[in-house]
C-alpha cells in the first residue's frame, strides 16, 4: 500500500524507498558468513566457505551496485568512548592502524597483564568478578561463563537453572532440531543456565525502542515456573534487571525489572522449530558479540588461539577488543 500509494514501483527504489545511513569504522570486523559491501575483490570463486556463491553471490553483487549510489562520506574525528584517556585513545588507533611500537604501546599493554603485569591483588580481584571478559573463541566464552555461574551457586547456595529448549514437530523433526546449532535458530541455545543475580545477556532485539536490544546487558532476578511445576519444566517466563529500560514498568516500585517471555524459531527450509529463551550468561562473550557495546565496568582480553586461527592476527579482532572499555584503567590482558 505504500508503493500505491505513491504511485512507485519497488523494483525501482534503493533500498525500497528508505533513507539508508551505514555507518562502521574500516578498522573493525568484517561480517561473518557474508562478504562486505565495501569488499571489491572478492570474487565468486574467492569468496569464504561459509558463504554459498550459488544462494548468495547475486546478493553480494546487488550490494556492491548499490553502494555505488552512495554519494557523500562523513569522517568522525571526536572518539567519545575513551574521551577521558587521551593515551589510550590514540595506543588503539596505532593499533588499528598498525603502527604501534614496542616500547610506547605494547610495554605499557603488558603493565596489565593478569599474570604478568603490575596490578595489585586489588585490581586483580576487581578484573576477575567484576570485569567483562572478551575471548576470542566460543569455548573461552563457555568456560569462563561456566566458572562464574559455579562460583555463584556455591556463594549462595543458589540453583544453577538449566532451561533446555523444547523442540517441536511430528516424525524425526523434533530429533533433528535439537541436533542443530544456535545459529540455525537465529541464536537460540540449546541449553541455557542461569543462577539468580548472574549477569545476562539479551542475544535478541526484543523492544529496542525501550533498551532491549541484541547485546543489551542485565542481571537475572528469577526465573518464572507454571503453578506447580518443578524447575524440570520449561519456564513461562524470567525477570531481570536491566539498568537501561526505558519503557512501562512491569512491576511497581521495580521500574528496571523486566519480564523475558521464549521466543519460537523455524529453521528456515524446514519443519524444524526451537523454543527457548533469547539470553545466556553475560560473564564473557565472544569478541564479535561485543562489537558495538560499550562496557564501562571494565574488560578482560583473551586473544586465545589455536594452530590454524590466530587471534591478533585476524583483521579487527584485536582493535574490537580494545576499545571497548572506556579507559587503560579499565582494560587488562590475560
Amino acid at each position: 500500500s505504500y508503493f500505491a500509494e505513491r504511485a512507485l514501483d519497488p523494483n525501482h527504489c534503493t533500498f525500497g524507498d528508505v533513507s539508508i545511513i551505514l555507518v562502521g569504522d574500516f578498522g573493525q570486523l568484517e561480517p561473518i558468513g557474508d562478504v562486505s559491501l565495501c569488499d571489491t575483490e572478492t570474487t565468486r570463486h574467492t569468496c569464504p566457505h561459509d558463504v554459498n556463491p550459488a544462494q548468495n553471490w547475486g546478493h553480494v553483487h546487488h550490494g556492491r551496485q548499490l553502494l555505488q549510489t552512495f554519494r557523500e562520506a562523513f569522517m568522525l574525528k571526536h572518539i567519545h568512548r575513551s574521551k577521558d584517556d587521551m593515551w589510550w585513545t590514540e595506543s588503539c588507533l596505532r593499533l588499528r592502524d598498525f603502527t604501534m611500537d614496542y616500547q610506547t604501546d605494547y610495554h605499557e599493554w603488558l603493565k596489565h597483564d593478569l599474570h604478568r603485569g603490575h596490578l595489585t591483588q586489588e585490581q586483580k580481584d576487581y578484573f576477575n568478578h567484576e570485569a567483562v571478559w572478551l575471548c576470542s573463541r566460543c569455548e573461552d566464552v563457555g568456560g569462563e561463563n561456566g566458572r562464574k555461574l559455579a562460583n555463584r551457586a556455591l556463594d549462595g547456595p543458589a540453583l544453577i537453572h538449566k532451561i533446555k529448549a523444547v523442540h517441536e514437530g511430528t516424525g524425526s523433526a523434533a530429533k533433528k532440531a535439537k541436533m542443530q546449532p544456535s545459529s540455525a535458530f537465529d541464536g537460540l541455545r540449546r541449553t541455557i543456565h542461569l543462577v539468580r543475580g548472574c549477569k545476562v545477556l539479551i542475544t535478541r532485539n526484543i523492544a529496542y525502542k525501550y533498551g532491549l536490544a541484541n547485546g543489551t546487558r542485565g542481571t537475572l532476578v528469577g526465573v518464572v515456573y507454571p503453578a506447580g511445576a518443578t524447575v524440570a519444566c520449561f519456564p513461562e517466563a524470567l525477570v531481570v534487571e536491566v539498568p537501561g529500560y526505558r519503557g512501562p514498568a512491569f512491576y511497581p516500585g521495580q521500574p528496571k525489572w523486566v519480564v523475558i517471555l521464549p521466543k519460537l524459531s523455524v529453521k528456515e527450509g524446514t519443519r524444524q522449530t526451537r523454543r527457548q529463551f533469547p539470553a545466556t550468561a553475560g560473564y564473557a562473550l565472544t569478541i564479535n558479540k561485543a562489537q558495538g557495546l560499550t562496557l564501562p565496568e571494565g574488560v578482560v582480553i583473551k586473544l586465545s588461539s589455536g594452530p590454524r586461527f590466530k587471534a591478533a592476527a585476524k583483521h579487527g579482532l584485536p582493535f574490537v577488543a580494545f576499545t571497548r572499555s572506556e579507559s587503560f584503567a579499565r582494560t587488562a590482558f590475560h
